[in-house]
């Protein structure tokens, strides 16, 4: 998806709030999986947005609560 790649590339030139914006519509678009939600928690958590981060990382573990990079997030975050 090319907001999945414009928020993986926001991110990665720490631009969490682009990246947030395009993580954001992604998963409007119901187009999204675990990864996404983590990278939405991770730019959100870069920010000092802990609930915000929380959030969208309570969303990634509703589908997949043993993911081994949701976990590492939870503990980055928490």
């Amino acid at each position: 998806s090319g907001w999945r790649m414009y928020g993986l590339l926001m991110y990665e030139a720490r631009n969490f709030r682009e990246a947030i914006g395009a993580y954001a519509h992604l998963i409007e678009s119901a187009d999204a999986g675990i990864d996404d939600h983590v990278q939405l928690g991770d730019a959100h958590a870069s920010l000092g947005e802990f609930d915000k981060a929380l959030k969208a990382l309570a969303r990634a573990e509703a589908i997949d609560p043993d993911n081994a990079r949701l976990c590492v997030a939870m503990a980055k975050t928490v």
